[in-house]
């Protein structure tokens, strides 16, 4: 049994995987309302901000961003992984303006999500 182990084993190990942050719940985005969501009610609904500053005008701005990056499996295997190596990514940020209130005065999302191949094929 242990000689099935093994490999299998070796093979989870092999998977390269790099996580930033935590995955945006699109779906809270849509609840968001300027002049009326404050920050308590972002924290609540998405989490504490990746990052935050504030502007000499008064206003603060929270960050939430997100990125995974996941090595094709091929890319670890001896002279295979010449010919068929890469990786996929995704990434999600969200900007929020709050204006000196503590109320959301402006917020703009992206996603994207990509495939990098720098094998042969």
């Amino acid at each position: 049994m242990f000689k099935k182990v093994v490999p299998v084993f070796v093979a989870l190990l092999m998977t390269a995987c790099a996580t930033h942050g935590n995955k945006i719940d699109e779906q809270a985005i849509s609840k968001v309302q300027k002049g009326q969501t404050t920050e308590a009610q972002l924290i609540n609904m998405l989490g504490k901000p990746t990052s935050s500053g504030f502007s000499s005008d008064g206003t603060k701005q929270l960050t939430y961003s997100y990125a995974q990056a996941n090595a094709n499996p091929a890319s670890f295997i001896p002279f295979v992984g010449f010919l068929f190596s890469g990786s996929e990514s995704e990434s999600q940020v969200l900007y929020v303006v709050l204006d000196k209130n503590g109320k959301v005065s402006d917020y703009s999302y992206s996603n994207s999500e990509s495939q990098t191949k720098t094998g042969l094929f």
